[in-house]
């Protein structure tokens, strides 16, 4: 690999790492904070009013990824003025879709009694509809900036727009925050969080301009026949989100049904420090995701392979060494976590460790066919299989307890691997026993790419 593809990977990486620490961040003093300044009830009726708008956010139907992946293609192999006509036609796309659902929210909240159908006590009528209207304007900002964001990806800036989004995030809960601990209530607090996306959306837009200055921001070259080819892999997107929801809230809606409200606790609750490990490996695939793009474009298979093998070498070593120090100490960080409330229940524990693991393995090949559009078929594969686990985990859960959530959870991650893995060989012409015996070797060059990325950001030239 380059020079240059290795301060792309690094710096992509550190970026991830930096929006991963920012929404912890966020996550862990979001709740102390409403609860203190607002109270339950108050902050009750703002979460409510607050996923409302969150369906906008499906507005881009997986659009904004299509269009980030082959902008990518189309600037690696030179070719700015396709890159242009997809960003200006999928900007488009999603701004008339945005706004036609705005309209339909919009209306929805002059005149549908929402406060009366969610007992509101707190939020008056009048005021329910300024935070509504406030709150989807941001989202539909958001929309416009992960536009931005691709513009960024196709030109090697994938660091940097994640570093613009991760301080935009930052910028609007610092306004919010900012607001509630002095005094304000939904309405202004929904007003400063909607500024600060609208600020970091303008701000994105003029380093976007310095950074890519061939890349004009505009509707002026949208095509038709641009958005018709797109269509296809941008629908295939949403297959993702949609499995999840089986995977995620199905499994937690199963468990529920079966075993009960402590058992969902305890089964949540370990999930979701098994999938720490999930999230970690995700953010090396987010960085080398628009290099496979790039090196598509190139049509550079070779680079593809290379790619592909360092990418599941430092995932599944990683994985593993997460999984084993999870084994270890897992009661204590359990323990001390819930303050005593959960126990760990040992079989399940193990079961979920081995999915992280497993999903480890093979959404490092998930990157290959995500990167270059070519994910349609295995995206009816995910949704086809997180249904059957509904299936699968009922019976299970039944026999054996919530332990047996984790054993379909494992039996559909194998699945999955077996086939990701098969595909992706087959697409980049790999061999199975040369990349087998890379992928077991230690990632030491992990340590020089950090060590190179470091010295590059501390010299002055």
């Amino acid at each position: 690999m380059t020079g240059s593809l290795h301060r792309r990977l690094t710096g992509g990486l550190a970026a991830n790492a930096l929006s991963q620490i920012i929404a912890v961040v966020i996550q862990l003093s979001g709740v102390p904070l409403f609860l203190y300044f607002w109270g339950a009830n108050l902050y009750g009726e703002w979460l409510i009013l607050f996923a409302i708008p969150a369906y906008l956010a499906l507005s881009d139907v997986g659009f904004a990824t299509a269009a980030t992946n082959e902008m990518a293609m189309m600037a690696g192999s030179g070719k700015r003025e396709e890159a242009t006509t997809i960003f200006h036609s999928v900007g488009l796309l999603i701004s008339i879709m945005s706004t036609l659902l705005l309209a339909i929210i919009l209306i929805l909240v002059f005149s549908m009694p929402i406060g009366r159908w969610f007992n509101f006590s707190q939020i008056e009528p009048g005021e329910i509809q300024f935070v509504l209207i406030f709150l989807s304007l941001q989202v539909i900002s958001g929309l416009q900036t992960s536009i931005l964001h691709a513009g960024f990806t196709c030109e090697g800036h994938y660091g940097l727009g994640t570093l613009c989004l991760g301080s935009i995030r930052l910028l609007e809960f610092g306004l919010l925050a900012g607001v509630i601990i002095f005094g304000g209530g939904p309405v202004l607090a929904a007003g400063a969080f909607m500024s600060g996306r609208m600020v970091g959306y303008l701000a994105m837009r003029q380093v976007l301009r310095k950074k890519v200055a061939w890349l004009s921001i505009g509707y002026r070259r949208a095509q038709r026949e641009t958005i018709k080819s797109l269509w296809r892999p941008s629908v295939a997107f949403m297959g993702f989100p949609l499995g999840n929801f089986f995977n995620l809230q199905g499994s937690i809606l199963i468990v529920g049904a079966v075993a009960g409200p402590s058992a969902v606790a305890i089964y949540s609750s370990l999930r979701t420090l098994s999938r720490l490990i999930v999230q970690f490996v995700n953010a090396i695939n987010l960085s080398v995701r628009p290099e496979i793009s790039r090196a598509f474009g190139q049509e550079n298979t070779e680079l593809l392979r290379k790619i592909h093998c360092r990418t599941l070498q430092s995932s599944i070593w990683i994985a593993a060494l997460m999984v084993l120090f999870l084994a270890l100490f897992g009661d204590l960080i359990v323990d001390l976590w819930t303050v005593g409330k959960i126990q760990v229940n040992n079989p399940l524990f193990i079961g979920l460790l081995l999915v992280a693991l497993v999903n480890a393995l093979w959404w490092g090949s998930l990157s290959i066919l995500y990167a270059t559009n070519r994910h349609q078929n295995l995206a009816i594969m995910y949704v086809v299989t997180n249904i059957l686990f509904i299936g699968l985990a009922y019976p299970l859960i039944v026999s054996v307890g919530i332990s047996g959530a984790a054993i379909a959870l494992l039996a559909i991650e194998i699945v999955l691997a077996i086939y990701t893995i098969g595909s992706v060989l087959s697409f980049i012409e790999e061999r199975p026993g040369r990349l087998f015996v890379e992928v077991i070797k230690p990632p030491l060059f992990l340590f020089d790419q950090v060590k190179s990325y470091l010295k590059n950001r501390s010299s002055p030239y």
